[in-house]
């Protein structure tokens, strides 16, 4: 079975290369590669320069991969099906399961050459373009939250209040006031005053005593306005044994840009606690906005940028080997222009069920059978697809924050064992039921 799966793997290669598809593709990724970082213009700033050459230059190149990789997909059983090649696969012995898996193992294959080539060009022009960049730029940082209620408790502890305050809403129901109060807490910003302190916790980890972490946090302003606000930093160990003076530095920061701020190391216990305050300056002409959620962090020193591309890889590679997947089982349902256009709406429903159905209602909610229907296919859509496309790999480069080793595993094993395992069952039933598709 393997050697055949090897064998028409190395056929699905050979024609890619014949039809020069792939040729194409290494010319376009070429041209992004050595022409995106010189036609756009940054913000001027080093940081603004290495998210331009990492950020946007990764993400267009994944682009293109990822739309070659579901257009072969579903080019690959059914353009042959239309073409009437796939009648000579009928009189040898090969089963439907190996004719799929040799396909997709074959583009995965190519995806994972020619993303390896992106891989390889990207490093280069980074270590060409080092003087422009950060000087930390080979450094990556480990990212740890605040410590945060639990909005599905605070919600929770909402409703009983109003229940037992009689205040609960008439006219709404309690599955919809909760979705409400969860995405109000949520979203909920940090309101600062003028002479008010604000104060978060931070729990290390157990490695992490006598490290100096970073502070980064990004303050907006009513309106969006963009103005210059004085406040004054204050950092300590939260322990019996903390015997450090607290940490303390004034600050002048733009709203809207990140402030960074390196602490001193503290000796807590393993696993301790870091308490992190902003006092906005008495005389500011209006108070600061922060959403501890997204912009307020610690950051540690963890790895390279070299290990974090290399993960960024593999998580950008299991992506498209789980859109070669679905490209595949596709085209092994329909002809090569509605699997195309069926393709692009599979894409429609996992951006959105991503990016909406976090946070939505309960399905009882919905009024008609339509609408519970078309929302429970968001929903699966959202469900199957947040694993990999939850990790962002290329927000996380162009930030410098390390993706941890133990965050590969749920990623990959959805976009190269689940996601294709369940498509090459279906897709295997289909080609038998359709004499391997002749």
């Amino acid at each position: 079975m393997i050697p055949r799966i090897f064998a028409i793997a190395l056929l699905a290669i050979r024609a890619a290369i014949r039809s020069r598809m792939v040729l194409t593709l290494a010319a376009l990724l070429l041209l992004a590669l050595a022409g995106l970082p010189g036609w756009i213009r940054g913000d001027g700033t080093a940081q603004g320069t290495f998210t331009l050459l990492v950020g946007h230059t990764l993400g267009v190149c994944f682009f293109l991969l990822a739309a070659t990789s579901l257009w072969a997909g579903c080019a690959a059983v059914a353009a042959e099906r239309s073409a009437g090649t796939a009648t000579l696969t009928v009189v040898k012995p090969v089963r439907p399961l190996e004719l799929w898996f040799g396909k997709w193992l074959g583009i995965v294959a190519l995806n994972a050459v020619l993303l390896g080539a992106v891989v390889v060009g990207l490093r280069l022009q980074i270590l060409i373009r080092a003087p422009t960049l950060p000087g930390d730029w080979r450094r990556c940082d480990r990212v740890v939250p605040c410590i945060l209620p639990d909005p599905v408790q605070e919600a929770e502890q909402a409703l009983q209040t109003l229940r037992a305050e009689g205040r609960l809403p008439a006219n709404s129901p309690v599955a919809k006031l909760r979705a409400d109060l969860i995405q109000e807490a949520r979203t909920r910003y940090t309101l600062i005053q003028p002479g008010e302190k604000q104060a978060w916790r931070f729990r290390l980890p157990h490695h992490a005593t006598g490290i100096a972490p970073t502070v980064r946090a990004v303050f907006e302003t009513q309106y969006g306005l963009h103005e210059e606000s004085a406040l004054t930093l204050y950092a300590q160990a939260v322990s019996p044994s903390a015997a450090e003076a607290p940490f303390e530095v004034h600050e002048t920061l733009m709203a809207g840009e990140p402030l960074l701020r390196a602490l001193p190391p503290f000796t807590t216990d393993p696993g301790g606690l870091i308490e992190v305050a902003f006092q906005l300056d008495p005389s500011a002409r209006s108070p600061l906005f922060l959403h501890p959620g997204r912009n307020l962090a610690l950051l540690l020193p963890d790895g390279s940028f070299g290990r974090n591309l290399a993960c960024a890889a593999l998580l950008l590679l299991a992506v498209l080997a789980a859109l070669a997947a679905c490209g595949l089982a596709l085209g092994c349902c329909f002809s090569f222009p509605v699997a195309s256009f069926a393709a692009v709406v599979l894409i429609l429903l996992a951006l959105l069920g991503s990016r909406a159905t976090a946070d939505a209602a309960d399905l009882t909610e919905a009024s008609g059978l339509g609408e519970r229907f078309g929302l429970q296919i968001v929903r699966c859509a959202g469900a199957v697809t947040q694993p990999l496309l939850s990790t962002a790999p290329i927000t996380q480069l162009t930030r410098r924050e390390a993706i941890p080793l133990r965050s590969l595993a749920q990623p990959l094993g959805v976009g190269f064992i689940a996601i294709p395992a369940l498509l090459a069952c279906i897709s295997a039933s289909v080609l038998k039921r359709r004499e391997n598709g002749a």
